[in-house]
């Protein structure tokens, strides 16, 4: 039979349907991907070891999967049925997680808690869960892949050509997914219908194969000549030369990943978006590459050779391309100029930044899947198994290189020096492979190595050295200098300091967090006074995302008995030291309790009722930083506060759409039946409680008792008990008014993290704030006890003082004038 029977029109289009199946495929399962990590990742927390749990668990499941559709195909006589059946089982059980993950979330944790693990012993507990919780699906789509080249692959002279378009559309269908859910379907429809229309692309496409395995003759090699009566050595020596090759691969794809996500989240900021647009051009490369190869790896005469130059080249492309991030913050700039200064230029020039460093890399990357599927295959009827097999070994070394980037590389060696070592693995392996197939003499092998060597040595001595020193160094101002820079497993902190000492500031993963300016030191000693304002005399505090630690500082300065701080990140705890003036040196204080946690995975573990619990994390427009915003998560902090207690919320008036304010203001209104609103500047504070709040000036001044607090206060024009007051703003049913209808933010709809990036700049700042306090309400009700109107007249004064210190100089005075006279009740 001919090699053009390959391309008979019935089995040719049967191929085309089933290319059809795979691309929905992988669409949904990539969406899964990510909704089931950001499902449990508030059980099992977003510390870098959870996540690094997770997606080893979900890698995992893959690599099994394929490792036992390997082992079984020789058993199965209708793979394409089987591969039907696995779709629907995909989606069932994802149907299953949406409703068992939400509900088991507060008995899991409890029950954790009760336990009183060690951090050790509750790790391996989260890591055991999170194989049983994942294994399951993910071995069921890690079985396609080769159940499908067992159903295409008729002839070992196509098996580049088959295994590699297969492979390119399904991860063409995982890009698809990914920027789907990551643009639209998350943010417009949520979590829970996502992986609804998920499920419907799973239900579709298994009853399609299903439906059409019966129309299909039972999948069987052709014959090509006589069969060889065993596997002889030079096979076999290629088999494990690309098993070799494609671990060492995967290792090293996964571990760039890793760098490579860190580096954009410093140029592109941590938006969702940046995810998106990184992981989109990653999958992009990836099944471009393979789908280009298809057809050369089935006509080279050296695949091993072939394979061998393609890892030479994966590696020295990385170390060309990727120093182009030091240059992304300049370009940027030009880019916004071309594309317009809005949130679609900005969009499209994180694709346009992501698709220069990644293109080429990614594209190898994906070009080697056909090449090593080539080699592996003897013959036809063994190309399913091959493939399986070749495929699980691949995410073997993935999941070896995400845990050892993540955990030892980058914490020993830091970003550059693990990026140059994930690289020369690459190039190393190449060159093996290259000498291995070479028929050159001895002397001119070794010149070729020496020659590749060369080559590789110049590429790194001549890019930049230590990327992300020199992307973090570039921030610094004139006047500044460096005085704090670490990375680690769980983020990349910076400290850069005034040379005359008047501000410090520090930033993390790329963001700025906050500083110790005369701005930034009034935001965070209003913060952290808020709770002292009302009646109620606080003991027992909760405060979560460290930051300079000021904050912390601050609350430590009153008769606090116990205050648990909770920071996920030891690296952010190290630079507190660099505060130390201004935080008081909180770490070190003995009612301080320091817990290297995320905030949310350990009130859902904890017991503990608490008089205060004050959030400061990052700007809520970064990506999972709006889970602290949610209205589950004001459930969960209203249960660990005591009937008395109150919690402190930090909202910023920049960086944040209007509506995007409003959203944060009605979802904390919402949650509590009596609610506030403080304001320093750009920057309010919502307070609320389970009992009606009154504000006591008298109890304030009696527990200013820290000397070193308030003179700092005095400092800031903070210290008379007047201007504490007048930041107050307005009431909950104030705050309503202001919010009007838009959506509530839930766990399920996380709006502001996909909406608060599209305030691109500071141009919605002055509208928020107009805005926000035009519904300014008088103080004076919600003053406990007889208060002078000498009093009064000053908090009132200090407020308006406030107002138009800092309003926008266009605002109109009829606009003054009607905001005092609101005020003059």
């Amino acid at each position: 039979m001919s090699s053009s029977d390959e391309r008979a029109p019935a089995r040719y289009g049967l191929f085309l349907f089933i290319l059809s199946l795979f691309f929905l495929s992988g669409a949904s399962g990539l969406v899964y991907q990510v909704i089931w990590i950001r499902l449990l990742t508030r059980i099992f927390g977003s510390t870098t070891f959870a996540l690094s749990a997770l997606l080893a668990a979900f890698m995992a499941g893959l690599g099994l999967g394929a490792a036992l559709a390997a082992r079984y195909l020789p058993q199965i006589r209708h793979p394409l049925r089987w591969f039907g059946a696995l779709e629907i089982g995909v989606g069932l059980y994802a149907l299953m997680l949406n409703v068992a993950l939400p509900a088991g979330e507060g008995l899991f944790l409890g029950l954790l808690g009760q336990l009183g693990l060690s951090m050790y012993s509750e790790s391996l507990v989260k890591v055991v869960l999170s194989f049983v919780v994942l294994l399951p699906p993910t071995t069921l789509m890690g079985a396609s892949l080769p159940l499908l080249v067992q159903q295409t692959v008729h002839r070992k002279s196509a098996v580049g050509l088959r295994t590699g378009t297969l492979y390119a559309i399904n991860t063409l269908g995982a890009a698809g997914g990914c920027f789907a859910a990551g643009f639209y379907t998350i943010p417009a429809w949520g979590m829970e219908s996502t992986t609804q229309v998920a499920a419907a692309f799973n239900a579709f496409v298994g009853l399609a194969a299903i439906t059409a395995s019966f129309f299909v003759k039972p999948a069987e090699a052709e014959p090509e000549g006589a069969k060889a009566s065993g596997v002889d050595g030079e096979s076999q020596s290629a088999w494990r030369w690309a098993v070799a090759a494609f671990t060492i691969s995967g290792f090293a794809a996964i571990g760039l990943e890793v760098i490579w996500t860190r580096l954009f989240t410093f140029v592109l900021t941590g938006y969702t978006y940046s995810f998106t647009a990184m992981l989109t051009v990653f999958l992009l490369g990836i099944s471009v590459g393979s789908v280009a190869l298809a057809s050369r790896a089935d006509r080279t005469k050296d695949p091993e050779g072939l394979l061998g130059k393609l890892q030479i080249a994966i590696g020295l492309s990385a170390l060309l391309f990727t120093p182009i991030l030091v240059l992304a913050d300049d370009a940027k700039i030009y880019l916004l100029y071309a594309l317009g200064y809005d949130w679609i230029g900005h969009t499209l020039g994180k694709f346009l930044v992501a698709l220069v460093v990644l293109a080429v890399p990614t594209f190898l990357f994906g070009a080697q899947f056909p090449v090593v599927s080539r080699i592996a295959t003897e013959e036809a009827q063994s190309a399913g198994r091959r493939v399986g097999a070749l495929y699980a070994m691949n995410i073997v070394g993935s999941i070896a290189g995400a845990l050892a980037t993540g955990y030892v590389l980058i914490p020993l060696i830091g970003s550059q020096w693990s990026f140059r070592l994930l690289t020369g693995s690459m190039i190393a392996m190449g060159v093996a492979l290259v000498m291995k197939r070479s028929k050159l003499p001895p002397l001119r092998r070794r010149t070729v190595a020496a020659v590749t060597a060369g080559l590789t040595a110049a590429v790194v001595l001549l890019t930049p050295a230590d990327l992300s020193w020199r992307i973090h160094n570039g921030w610094i101002t004139s006047g500044e200098h460096l005085a704090h820079y670490e990375e680690g497993a769980t983020a990349t902190v910076m400290v850069a300091k005034k040379d005359d000492g008047s501000n410090s500031r520090i930033l993390i993963n790329g963001s700025s967090a906050s500083n110790s300016s005369e701005y930034g030191l009034s935001v965070n000693r209003v913060q952290g006074s808020i709770p002292f304002l009302f009646e109620m005399m606080p003991r027992k505090v909760f405060a979560a995302c460290f930051g300079t630690g000021i904050t912390f500082g601050t609350l430590s300065q009153f008769e606090v008995e116990n205050i648990d701080a909770v920071d996920i990140s030891a690296e952010v705890i190290r630079a507190a030291g660099q505060f130390k003036s201004d935080n008081y040196d909180v770490v070190n204080d003995p009612r301080t309790t320091l817990h290297i946690d995320d905030g949310r995975n350990f009130l859902l573990k904890s017991r503990e009722k608490y008089d205060v619990i004050t959030m400061e994390p990052m700007p809520p427009a970064l990506a999972g930083v709006s889970d602290m915003y949610t209205k589950e998560f004001y459930d969960l902090c209203r249960a660990h506060m005591t009937p008395t207690g109150l919690m402190s919320q930090w909202v910023p008036l920049y960086y944040l759409t209007l509506d995007d304010v409003k959203m944060l203001y009605r979802t904390f209104a919402e949650s509590f039946p009596h609610a506030m609103v403080f304001f320093y500047q750009f920057d309010t504070f919502l307070v609320g409680s389970q009992e009606p709040l009154k504000l006591s000036p008298k109890s304030f001044r009696e527990r200013l008792v820290s000397e070193r607090l308030v003179h700092d206060l005095e400092r800031l024009h903070l210290g008379a008990t007047e201007q504490m007051f007048s930041t107050y703003l307005m009431g909950r049913e104030a705050m309503l008014a202001f919010a009007g209808d838009v959506p509530i933010i839930t766990d399920d709809r996380p709006l502001v993290e996909f909406t608060g990036p599209k305030a691109v700049d500071m141009s919605t700042t002055a509208m928020n704030y107009l805005t926000v306090t035009a519904h300014a309400e008088p103080v004076a009700p919600l003053l406990e006890g007889s208060v002078s109107d000498e009093v009064l007249a000053a908090i009132q004064e200090a407020f308006v003082a406030q107002v138009q210190k800092w309003e926008n100089a266009r605002t109109a005075d009829a606009w003054r004038r009607s905001m005092v006279s609101r005020l003059n009740p």
